[in-house]
């Protein structure tokens, strides 16, 4: 067995080291073209690659499964079609692993399947069923990343609807969807942030104390103009409801700084600044509202400067010390 693997782990050094030498021959043979291997290195790269193939063959479960995926990766620059045939040969080595306490079978699936989605999306897409549910949730947004990056809104549509039945909506990307949808599409951007509304309702969590910029109080924030009124405050009330330090159990308590160019905002909760980003938008919906929460004790902090020129810091204290995270919101 340790003379297969050791055939396997050659072949693979050898084809690597093939892919990534440049050829450069000086004469008037020259035929080799700059930065790709000569003819014999990749005749070469592929024999072995056909001999670990095969000693590959002899391996069980884990170890078979995670040979394949490794020779499917010799493949793809040559062979894209014999790369997915692996792939799929080590997914379906997978089924024979037994599960342990550190979720082997699970991470070496998504593996697998991250490897196939620019390969072939669509069979991606057919084997995720048949995958442990923590692989299908990670495999689903990196295939959401690559319709994304293939400009195909109508798969990452159908994909951010996918991954809210099954987890907790990707914001960013449905944030990105509602952007680009036009006036007319005022049904469809509705549905999406009713959407979202719901899975951050269904999906309330202590993160959500120490959460800060990104995520959907950033989705309310930007899209409430093109929003029913009695759906933006829905959606400001939950995310108030969420943050509330008064009904939260056990959260560490963390604080939050905003900074533009003349001025530096603190907030001693999560709900403060969320308070505080939605003033405006409760001054234009519900006079009496805005001042109800302008009054709010806990609301210390004055005029309104815009999040896109800020730089926002937070920092959560507990047990293992003092935590801090900056970002430049633009």
């Amino acid at each position: 067995m340790s003379r297969r693997l050791l055939a396997l782990a050659v072949c693979l050094l050898s084809s690597l080291a093939a892919a990534q030498t440049e050829v450069h021959i000086v004469g008037p043979t020259a035929k080799a073209e700059p930065g790709r291997p000569s003819a014999e290195r990749q005749k070469h790269g592929m024999d072995l690659l056909q001999i670990a193939e095969a000693d590959a063959g002899a391996l069980q479960g884990g170890m078979r499964a995670w040979a394949l995926w490794q020779l499917a990766r010799g493949y793809q620059p040559s062979d894209k079609a014999k790369a997915v045939q692996l792939l799929e040969s080590a997914l379906m080595a997978t089924r024979s692993m037994d599960d342990d306490r550190l979720n082997t079978r699970a991470r070496l699936q998504e593996q697998i399947l991250k490897e196939m989605v620019p390969l072939a999306p669509a069979q991606v897409d057919e084997f995720l069923s048949q995958v442990d549910p923590e692989a299908r949730k990670i495999v689903l947004r990196q295939m959401l990343s690559f319709y994304q990056q293939e400009k195909r809104p109508d798969r990452v549509l159908e994909l951010i609807y996918r991954i809210g039945g099954e987890s907790e909506i990707p914001y960013g990307a449905a944030a990105e969807m509602m952007a680009a949808m036009k006036p007319e599409q005022s049904g469809e951007l509705l549905q999406l942030f009713t959407t979202s509304l719901n899975s951050y309702r269904d999906h309330a969590g202590p993160e959500r104390m120490v959460q800060m910029g990104g995520g959907f109080p950033e989705m309310v924030a930007r899209f409430w103009t093109r929003l029913p009124a009695n759906v933006v405050r829905q959606a400001i009330d939950e995310v108030l409801k969420q943050t509330d330090p008064a009904k939260a159990k056990d959260a560490k308590p963390a604080t939050f700084s905003m900074a533009s160019d003349n001025r530096t905002v603190a907030f001693g909760s999560a709900y403060e600044y969320h308070l505080f980003q939605f003033l405006p938008i409760l001054k234009e919906l519900d006079s009496s509202a805005a001042e109800r929460a302008r009054a709010d004790g806990r609301m210390k902090t004055g005029k309104f400067t815009p999040l896109r020129h800020c730089v926002c810091t937070s920092a959560q204290r507990g047990r293992g010390g003092r935590q801090q995270w900056r970002r430049r919101l633009g």
